[in-house]
């Protein structure tokens, strides 16, 4: 098999959810640390203002939550109509200046 330069053997590509040796040692790594440190970390956050603490906390998700993917080809006809209605809603009652970022986070109330 002749390779070609820019071309790997995986036409498809790395899949999202494989992470490399450097990623898992870094991850092993800030895990420990904040491990040995957490008394200090969580003292950290008790004196941060309620806001910050939570800016911080929110920022930190991420990390330990799973990311959220939907499938609109699974989603049932009634779920589409719920969402589109969402979405319109959300159209109208948005200004142009603060427009509401939607994606993978989208929940519907």
């Amino acid at each position: 098999m002749t390779w070609i330069k820019g071309q790997s053997g995986n036409p498809s590509g790395k899949a999202k959810s494989i992470r490399t040796k450097s990623t898992e040692a870094l991850r092993r790594v800030l895990a420990r640390a904040i491990t040995i440190n957490l008394r200090t970390v969580v003292d950290d956050l008790k004196s941060l203002e309620p806001k910050d603490r939570l800016n911080v906390i929110t920022r930190l998700l991420p990390y330990v939550l799973p990311t959220a993917e939907f499938d609109l080809n699974k989603m049932s006809e009634k779920d589409l109509d719920i969402l589109i209605a969402k979405l319109r809603e959300k159209e109208v009652t948005n200004s142009p200046k603060t427009p509401e970022r939607i994606g993978a986070s989208f929940v519907i109330n």
